[in-house]
């Protein structure tokens, strides 16, 4: 009911030249923004504090996997009992450990011990437990053969993944160390006859786990290290694979399935009806899709001479990255990474063993880039995957024409990129740097496309 009408607002300026409605500052307010900050001083109390409690629960729960795997050392020196009743008894204190800790933290039973909190207490129980598994499952295949390679694979295998699982309920901590055991567990396993595709088979598994657990608790640094695990397994079946014809499919079905899981958890799922507007390139998902790519290369470059594989391997690794690029924009970068996979294979297309007639070939640097084995399967391999490519890619632009800018971008550059690669490539090793009409001509086809296309989209 006051007569007087509310003070005038004024429009200021930020620095990003955005305007805010702000009512003009009062005296007291105007001394209260002048004030100098008082200084911040470091919190030596709360320090002393997480030294004194989480920590030294830490540590106690490293003390008791320390000594539970010593006990069992101990038991082998001292001559206690016989190695069998030894890693029984390592095993049931494990367990005892997990089941203690999983049953503080479903029974949200606070354990505390005067100023130290109970939060950390059922975790770093059950990491302790799951340390005298992994130890005691190992003693009973590297120290006393007590089981064989196959049932030691398994049983490491399916406490790793039980560790995963129980990161659902304990936290990252527990997610971290299920995560490195399952991937140092095969190495664990020493057998005369390595069999490759129950390892392929169980990487497998252990990456679809941890990518489904990064996901539903959004921990990217587990799905980051998954990436790293998968990656540094490929690179030692490829090497495998090198020397040993058997390891050369389950290398290439390794990748795929690596592929396959981490781009569609990772980059698929989590744009899935997006907004047009709002798909900007996701980093994530770009680094991963470039780290598979590039294995893939690897592979390709590491297996030229396995033909029959190197084909079928190359169109499923282009199909599968062109398809993730087109249901999600945001991995648009995945189109331009399934043309670096087309580059691979004509590079490593195996070489003819005779000598080019002057019907085959125009130039005169023979042993400079070789001549392809089969040279209309060749162009007749790179002009349909390339024209593949590139019409997926084209067909996305045109049913999304909402794109941002960056993402419209990429997803041109996968529909160019492959056709620049293929005339290229089939150019070079055709005609060896010399003088061909038939490439001139590709050329001005190529580029009167490309320059049509640009007309059509603007």
């Amino acid at each position: 009911g006051s007569d007087q009408s509310p003070e005038p607002q004024r429009e200021t300026e930020d620095h990003a030249g955005r305007y805010d409605l702000e009512a003009p500052p009062r005296g007291d307010d105007r001394e209260t923004r002048e004030a100098p900050d008082e200084p911040q001083y470091l919190d030596l109390e709360k320090i002393e504090k997480s030294l004194g409690t989480t920590w030294a629960i830490y540590l106690g729960g490293a003390a008791i996997a320390l000594g539970g795997i010593f006990l069992v050392r101990h038991a082998i020196e001292a001559g206690w009992l016989g190695p069998q009743t030894r890693v029984i008894l390592g095993g049931l204190l494990g367990l005892f450990l997990i089941a203690a800790g999983t049953r503080l933290r479903v029974g949200e039973v606070n354990v505390a011990f005067g100023a130290i909190g109970g939060a950390h207490v059922p975790s770093v129980l059950t990491a302790a437990g799951t340390l005298i598994l992994f130890a005691s499952a190992y003693a009973a295949h590297g120290l006393y053969a007590l089981i064989g390679p196959t049932a030691a694979f398994v049983l490491l295998g399916a406490i790793a993944l039980g560790t995963l699982a129980s990161a659902l309920l304990h936290g990252p901590a527990l997610a971290g160390l299920g995560l490195a055991g399952a991937y140092v567990a095969p190495m664990l396993v020493e057998t005369a006859t390595p069999a490759p595709w129950p390892l392929v088979l169980y990487l497998g598994i252990v990456s679809i786990a941890a990518f489904a657990l990064a996901r539903m608790r959004i921990w990217l640094w587990l799905a980051v290290t998954a990436v790293a695990g998968a990656t540094l397994w490929g690179f030692l079946i490829i090497n495998q694979g090198i020397g040993k014809e058997a390891w050369r499919l389950p290398a290439l079905v390794h990748i795929l399935l690596q592929s396959a899981t981490a781009l569609a958890i990772t980059g698929v799922e989590p744009h899935l009806d997006e907004p047009q507007e709002k798909t900007h390139p996701d980093p994530v998902a770009t680094v991963i899709a470039a780290v598979f790519a590039a294995l893939a290369v690897f592979a390709i470059g590491a297996f030229p001479q396995d033909h029959a594989l190197q084909i079928p391997f190359a169109v499923i690794t282009m199909a599968l990255f062109a398809g993730v690029g087109f249901m999600a924009p945001p991995v648009a970068s995945a189109m331009v990474f399934a043309s670096l996979v087309l580059g691979a294979v004509l590079v490593c297309w195996p070489a003819a063993e005779l000598q080019p007639t002057p019907a085959d070939y125009y130039g005169n640097f023979v042993q400079l880039i070789r001549l392809p084995d089969a040279v209309s399967a060749f162009m007749t391999f790179a002009a349909t995957a390339a024209f593949g490519l590139s019409a997926m890619a084209t067909m996305m632009l045109w049913q999304r024409s909402r794109l941002p800018a960056l993402t419209a971008g990429i997803v041109a550059l996968g529909a160019t990129l492959p056709f620049l690669i293929s005339l290229t490539l089939a150019y070079l090793r055709i005609t060896g740097f010399g003088t061909a009409i038939s490439f001139s001509l590709m050329g001005c086809v190529l580029a009167f496309g490309f320059a049509a296309a640009a007309e059509m989209f603007d």
